[in-house]
């Protein structure tokens, strides 16, 4: 392995996961690279591979923020993906700076059953 993931190796995967998180800038765009094509590019593929749920981004999305929100995510107490989503992207809401703002923490959502429990770290 060269240690790098292309899309064309994903669908061999064979995953059992119940959640993938795909971080990056835009990977809820569809194989035309437009938004809200329902599971088009990266989500049908990791789907496919047998990723039950997609935690991706619909938007360019900042680095910083990203991580922070990430690790809110993961850290939450919260019983479900939907619900430790949620409770991470009202934490941002409530912040006093910049990253209050909806571009910081709005671009995410999942794909798929979001009444899944969270896994555990």
């Amino acid at each position: 392995s060269d240690a790098l993931l292309d899309a064309r190796e994903i669908p061999d995967l064979q995953l059992d996961a119940d959640l993938v998180v795909l971080s990056a800038c835009d990977t809820g765009a569809g194989l035309d690279g437009s938004g809200g094509a329902a599971l088009g590019g990266l989500v049908s593929t990791f789907t496919y591979a047998g990723a039950r749920n997609l935690l991706v981004s619909n938007w360019e999305v900042d680095s910083t923020a990203t991580e922070l929100l990430m690790s809110a995510i993961f850290t939450s107490k919260a019983a479900t993906q939907g619900e430790a989503v949620t409770d991470a992207e009202r934490s941002f809401m409530s912040r006093s700076d910049a990253y209050s703002h909806p571009f910081y923490w709005a671009a995410f959502s999942i794909v798929g059953d979001s009444a899944r429990a969270l896994p555990k770290l």
